[in-house]
């Protein structure tokens, strides 16, 4: 916690806090008030921390303060969880994750930007110990350093790289052009690229089969691409296989009819399961994960979830409109009343019942599912603790193959 002196007419306050007396790396911090929350420093680490006023258009209007030094105090334990055990061989551990966009605008002081959410979204998927993870927003483009510069490397690639050496994605290529990792002067070429659409897995675990992906329907070249992607697997501890789909269908929304971007989604659903029906002959269990972008109080319903769930698929959750589960398949929930999204607000959003308002979902055909769990940080007074890794919460589900 760091407070300081106002100074009369400042529009608000620069902070420097480096790990050096010199400030050869620091990082910038502007605030509004004369008082501001460190977060996310590293346990047991000296800290070297400077203010000085600014005017509204960020011009300094006074010296830098004096030079404050302090050391953190070792990092408490991290909460455990009371997750039950399952003496069950070949469990499957599956997840489904919008990461939030490296590159997309800023709409909020608690959203960060992907260096310091990387390690975060990284920590999430290794601690629930995941086996595959739909992936939504993981983007194809370049990121940007800290200087604002554009390097070779997209977000998908940063993310699975820092999972470790027993991680991949399903497919590689950035984009379906002639050269898939520029999309500059792209000559169309299908190369099973995806968008932002990925699935993550460890291949220690599962032997990847056959992969593919579709592009959705759009109303026109101006919105972004929507993609269905999907893969087979074999389960190494078992032998078992399955089919697992990943998608975000378009976030646009209309409160009232000819409800244009509904139905864009109906049709994008509706081509998800000719899909999966086209590339799954041998009628493998299917897991399908991904944004959906309705909800149970969506207007004018919660379209793409009806459709699907009325096509063999199940939500092991029963998150239908109310409070009460319909039809639910899951035995063990943590923290499922909390909302799938965040939205980057402090105090977290959920629900008066066990099931929270979600756009996320993890779908399946007929299955055992063990447990089913909204991933959240939050404290005794249910405040999201830290930094937000994304606006989304991690969703994991164990799952029994048949």
């Amino acid at each position: 916690d760091l407070a300081w002196n106002a100074v009369k007419g400042a529009a608000g306050y620069r902070l420097r806090i480096g790990t050096d007396a010199k400030f050869k790396s620091p990082t910038y911090l502007d605030v509004p008030t004369n008082a501001a929350l460190a977060s996310a420093l590293a346990s047991l680490q000296q800290y070297y921390v400077s203010v000085h006023a600014i005017d509204a258009k960020g011009a300094a209007l006074s010296p830098e303060s004096t030079i404050l030094a302090a050391k953190t105090d070792a990092a408490p334990p991290a909460p455990q969880l009371q997750i039950p055990e399952y003496d069950i061989p070949g469990t499957l551990n599956v997840g489904t994750y919008n990461v939030f966009c490296a590159n997309c605008t800023k709409s909020t002081s608690e959203q960060k930007p992907w260096t310091e959410r990387k390690q975060l979204v990284i920590d999430n998927i290794l601690n629930e110990d995941l086996d595959v993870v739909g992936l939504q927003e993981a983007s194809q483009g370049w990121l940007k350093d800290a200087n604002g510069k554009k390097y070779d490397k997209s977000q998908f690639e940063d993310l699975v790289e820092g999972l470790g050496a027993n991680w991949a994605v399903t497919n590689n290529n950035r984009y379906n052009c002639a050269n898939p990792k520029k999309s500059t002067n792209c000559v169309y070429t299908y190369q099973g690229a995806s968008g932002g659409d990925r699935i993550a897995y460890r291949t220690d675990r599962l032997a990847l089969l056959t992969a593919g992906s579709i592009q959705l329907p759009e109303l026109d070249a101006s919105y972004t691409d929507r993609f269905f992607t999907w893969a087979t697997f074999t389960q190494l501890s078992t032998g078992k296989q399955f089919f697992f789909g990943d998608t975000h269908l378009e976030p646009q929304k209309e409160t009232k009819a000819p409800w244009t971007f509904y139905n864009l989604r109906q049709e994008s659903t509706q081509l998800i399961l000719d899909t999966i029906a086209a590339n799954n002959p041998a009628g493998l269990p299917v897991i399908l994960t991904g944004d959906l972008q309705g909800h149970k109080n969506s207007k004018p319903d919660n379209g793409p979830y009806n459709l699907l769930t009325a096509n063999g698929l199940i939500d092991p959750l029963g998150n239908v409109k109310g409070d009460t589960p319909v039809n639910a398949t899951v035995i063990t929930r943590i923290n499922t009343q909390y909302n799938s999204y965040n939205s980057f607000q402090r105090t977290a959003l959920k629900q008066k019942g066990v099931n929270g308002q979600n756009f996320d979902y993890i779908l399946t055909t007929a299955m055992t599912v063990l447990e089913y769990e909204t991933v959240v940080n939050v404290d005794k007074d249910g405040k999201y603790v830290g930094v937000f890794p994304s606006d989304h919460n991690l969703l994991r589900a164990r799952l029994l193959l048949p």
